[in-house]
């Protein structure tokens, strides 16, 4: 097997959003099969190892998504780097080795990464000395499985020395394997005049167990110094762990006429078109048009031009989910094909007039996902962040462009009824079950957590509705249901939405297969949503499920279970929580608080 000179591996380049972004630890293995664990360095590292002049939003990956990039604040996005040639560490994805702690697998010694033998130079691989003279075969060194993080989103390695008392300046640790566990695996230190005891790893992924060590503000996905006065606790951490790294990412669908590509049709000569004066851009334009430097006519180039400085001054910037609420509920009435936007509308069945006002298959969608930050230890929303921590970052200094992910794939577009969905809301039995559910919320709620803003039995009845249209749409269009995704329209303030977009996308072709579509149109989606009402008249779990007797989810759930509404969590925007299956079909006491109720008896018949 060939490979570059200090290539550590590689991983998959859309897990490089929100997975592996700059500071999450990954494991790789190298051409010979050592296994190597590196931590992703920061954007700037990013622009170091670009081709010369290709630095920042220069470079030829760059995605463009105007509305996402005036939410997030910055002026573009670049996917993760995959290099165009064979020859040297150009554009490739830059990692800093971590834990610097090696282990060998045979004689169990521990030592840092340059106390082993380099065999092959340039190359990230270790080696023991004294194991390949033993066995005489290369012996592999392996990173330790503990590290120690802050809630600040700081990382160093674990304190081994500290744990067992050891001060040597030159120590020789040894793990002795004496029972299955952590508690039967001991770790001393065997240099001369070591003082230190024998100790066992018991305990040391406890909460309390590295309390009297203060984090040392240490970066290294970062070059430089590390910060300073860190007031934070240490954790320790499991290297491979979830809670290493909570990568916090915002996405956006691309719709017209907000997302205008511009580089479509200037190519790298938008960059310097895009800052100038309107006189300007339109000499240069003229310029290379006789210069042979562009291909498009010129009035093609000029409303291109003129689109996005209509763009550019749009005052709905800032607000993602209306504007593509609006273009989905245009998409049902009138075909939409503009871009990579497409939508057909589809005729609402007869059994679900009265709930629906629209429907339309989304036959083509582009998603972009931008990662703007990450945790440690705690993710950065749902029930379970800390108000205390504050997001890392993923440069050292604030840049202009973002890491980013460009997703193709398709859809189904729902839209309730506004006047029935009204008259629902207003009847005493659904203002009951919500201030129920409301007040379970409340007393579930961390301290300095506020109640989320778009809770509302409407947002609860769509939310729910997605929930159980993944589940059917799973077994018969033939996505896994941790393939597909929901995004939920919901407010009742402004302009109300009350829609819900189900999709799939994906970096590759297995976004655009064209079942989910299929699946959304009216002959088969009435089919769809009955079966999946009919599948939810009834849980596994029920009585107890249904009637709240007992709680098999989320406590902000109500009538909610693995056997029912829980989804991946891949497929679920909100941790799976805030749900009731209850609000669709009703209760055995109440039909009433279903939404879908009076249309199923009307349906089924007598």
């Amino acid at each position: 097997m060939t490979k570059r000179p200090g290539e550590a591996g590689k991983v998959r380049r859309s897990a490089l959003i929100s997975t592996f972004g700059p500071g999450a630890i990954v494991d790789l293995r190298s051409a010979r099969g050592a296994p190597i664990s590196g931590i992703v360095a920061g954007l700037e590292a990013w622009d170091e190892c670009a081709p010369p002049k290709k630095a920042g939003l220069l470079h030829s990956q760059r995605i463009r998504e105007p509305r996402l990039e005036r939410a997030l604040h910055v002026k573009g996005f670049r996917a993760p780097p995959v290099p165009e040639d064979d020859e040297g560490l150009i554009d490739v994805l830059p990692v800093v080795r971590f834990p610097t702690w090696l282990q060998c697998p045979y004689c169990n010694r521990l030592g840092r990464w340059n106390d082993w033998m380099e065999k092959y130079p340039g190359d990230p691989e270790r080696v023991c000395r004294d194991c390949i003279k033993e066995r005489g075969v290369d012996v592999f060194v392996v990173p330790v499985r503990f590290i120690a993080a802050c809630k600040a989103g700081h990382v160093e390695e674990f304190p081994w020395q500290w744990w067992i008392g050891c001060h040597c300046e030159r120590p020789r640790l040894q793990f002795e394997v004496k029972a299955a566990g952590l508690s039967g695996k001991l770790l001393s230190c065997h240099a001369v005049g070591c003082d230190s005891a024998p100790k066992s790893l018991e305990g040391i992924l406890g909460r309390k167990a590295l309390t009297k060590r203060k984090c040392s503000g240490k970066h290294p996905w970062f070059a430089g110094p590390d910060d300073s006065g860190c007031p934070q606790g240490l954790r320790a951490l499991q290297r491979g762990a979830g809670n290493v790294y909570w990568g916090r990412t915002v996405s956006s669908i691309a719709i017209p006429p907000y997302s205008i590509d511009p580089t479509s049709l200037f190519g790298d000569h938008w960059q310097t078109i895009e800052s100038m004066s309107q006189k300007m851009q339109i000499a240069i334009i003229d310029e290379l048009l006789a210069n042979g430097g562009l291909e498009s006519p010129r009035e093609v180039l000029l409303a291109a031009l003129e689109r996005w400085k209509g763009d550019e001054d749009d005052t709905e910037s800032d607000d993602l989910l209306g504007p593509e609420y609006r273009q989905f509920v245009r998409g049902c009435g009138e075909n939409v094909r503009e871009g990579e936007f497409e939508t057909v509308p589809q005729a609402i069945p007869e059994e679900l007039q009265t709930a629906l006002s629209g429907l339309s298959v989304v036959q083509r969608l582009r998603e972009v996902q931008a990662l703007v930050s990450f945790t440690r230890i705690n993710p950065p929303s749902g029930p379970f962040r800390d108000a205390t921590q504050k997001d890392a970052r993923l440069s050292r200094h604030a840049l202009s462009w973002l890491p980013a992910n460009e997703m193709r794939g398709e859809g189904i577009f729902i839209q309730l009824n506004e006047q029935r969905l009204t008259q629902w809301e207003e009847r005493d039995s659904v203002k009951r079950r919500f201030a129920d559910r409301l007040a379970a919320v409340i007393r579930d709620l961390h301290e300095e957590e506020e109640v989320p803003s778009v809770l509302s039995p409407r947002f609860l009845l769509l939310h729910s509705i997605a929930h159980i249209l993944i589940h059917q749409l799973s077994i018969a269009c033939g996505y896994g249901s941790s393939s597909l995704r929901e995004r939920v329209y919901s407010t009742d303030r402004g302009q109300p939405m009350s829609g819900i977009l189900l999709l799939t996308a994906a970096p590759d072709s297995d976004g655009t297969l064209g079942g989910l579509a299929r699946e959304g149109k009216s002959e088969r989606f009435v089919d769809t949503l009955f079966s999946a009402l009919g599948a939810q008249a009834w849980c596994a779990s029920d009585p107890v499920c249904i009637t709240g007797a007992a709680a098999f989810s989320s406590p902000r759930n109500g009538a909610a279970c693995h056997a029912c509404l829980l989804l991946p969590e891949t497929s679920c925007a909100h941790f799976n929580m805030y749900l009731d299956r209850a609000l669709l079909v009703g209760t055995p006491d109440d039909g009433t608080v279903g939404f879908f109720s009076g249309i199923i008896a009307e349906f089924a018949g007598p």
